[in-house]
């Protein structure tokens, strides 16, 4: 589910500019542009508002990435590495360790859900991706899934999706000007004043973020213990 490359070669690094006082590097470029994406949204990217926020020209940026689509492709491997960073030593059982990677890629999507999207290109096929998936390979044949391909493709698709789905739900709630929490509990006001059940409560809140966070782990354990006796 996770993949990254290795890094791009550094490039010549590009001289300071609008009283800027140390070299430019390809590491802060990162860091500030996740940060603007992470702050106001992807669209709020530009390399014109990166180079100003960074104290440099815009040409100074096409040292280190060649033009915007090359630096959104390095800021999702930049998410990726981050994913890989806190899954990093959830090594035991497993059954456990899907899950552990799953929860954790959710959990990083989701603090940058404004590139979510993105995170599911198709891959190039070089010896990241064979490496990849030749552990995603062993990692599911440990677990005794009967059928390996069927079980990672059930597996991906529903941490993937569950990212999607979150991601998109905040972006077309503020795009229409709507407040999740605030529609919610008007929401809960109202199936609580016409008798709602429980059950029919339940579906309500799973079609919010907070339903989301409650369901996810049970429903992909629950998905798993099914793929093992399939």
């Amino acid at each position: 589910m996770t993949r990254t490359r290795p890094t791009e070669p550094q490039r010549r690094r590009g001289r300071p500019a609008l009283g800027r006082n140390t070299p430019l590097e390809r590491e802060e470029i990162l860091e500030r542009a996740l940060r603007i994406v992470r702050k106001d949204g992807r669209d709020a990217l530009s390399m014109r508002r990166l180079a100003a926020e960074l104290g440099v020209t815009p040409m100074a940026l096409y040292h280190h990435v060649a033009d915007k689509p090359a630096l959104m492709d390095a800021l999702i491997e930049q998410v990726w590495l981050e994913v890989i960073e806190r899954a990093a030593g959830q090594v035991g059982d497993p059954i456990e360790t899907i899950l552990a990677i799953c929860i954790c890629t959710r959990d990083v999507w989701l603090e940058n859900s404004d590139l979510a999207n993105l995170a599911v290109a198709v891959a190039e096929p070089d010896d990241v991706l064979f490496a990849s998936t030749r552990i995603h390979t062993a990692l599911f044949e440990a677990a005794g899934f009967p059928d390996v391909p069927l079980a990672f493709s059930a597996v991906q698709n529903f941490t993937m999706g569950a990212i999607q789905i979150a991601a998109n739900r905040r972006a077309a709630s503020a795009y229409f000007g709507r407040n999740p929490r605030a529609l919610l509990a008007k929401g809960r006001r109202l199936f609580t004043k016409r008798g709602a059940t429980a059950n029919h409560r339940g579906v309500l809140e799973a079609r919010f973020d907070e339903g989301d966070e409650r369901h996810f782990e049970p429903a992909l354990r629950a998905l798993l213990a099914g793929l093992l006796a399939h």
